[in-house]
C-alpha cells in the first residue's frame, strides 16, 4: 500500500466520522507505523485490539498490505 492510499483512506474516514477524530488519527498512526517500519513493529508496538480497529475502519490487512521489517526497522529495532 502507498502512502498515497493511505492518505486516501485516512480522508474518506475522517469525513465519514467526523465525530471520532482521535480514534481516525490513532488509526492513521498505526497503518503509518506499518507502512514505514513494516507490520511487525506496529505490532510491537501497539496492542492488538487497536491494530484491528485501524484494519477495520481503514479496509487494510496489515500483514498481507505491508512488508514485515524495512530497512528503517532493522536500524532502530534490529527486527
Amino acid at each position: 500500500m502507498t502512502l498515497e492510499q493511505i492518505q486516501t483512506r485516512v480522508a474518506v474516514a475522517r469525513t465519514q466520522h467526523a465525530h471520532y477524530l482521535p480514534f481516525v488519527e490513532t488509526c492513521e498512526r498505526i497503518v503509518q507505523q506499518a507502512h514505514d517500519l513494516g507490520w511487525q513493529v506496529a505490532l510491537m508496538l501497539n496492542d492488538e485490539y487497536s491494530v484491528r480497529r485501524a484494519e477495520s475502519l481503514l479496509g487494510t490487512h496489515l500483514r498481507a498490505d505491508f512488508k514485515p521489517s524495512t530497512p528503517l526497522s532493522r536500524l532502530i529495532y534490529g527486527i
